[in-house]
């Protein structure tokens, strides 16, 4: 029971860490095009 608990809370934190990621390759890429229209 607790191990699946544990289980659990260990994807959680994975998966917000991979969102995390993407979050941050998105608003990079993002800003890179933004400097490329607008070159600021």
């Amino acid at each position: 029971m607790l191990n699946r608990l544990f289980n659990f809370l260990d994807n959680v934190v994975k998966e917000g860490s991979r969102i995390d990621s993407n979050v941050k390759e998105a608003k990079e890429s993002y800003e890179e095009k933004n400097h490329m229209f607008f070159g600021n």
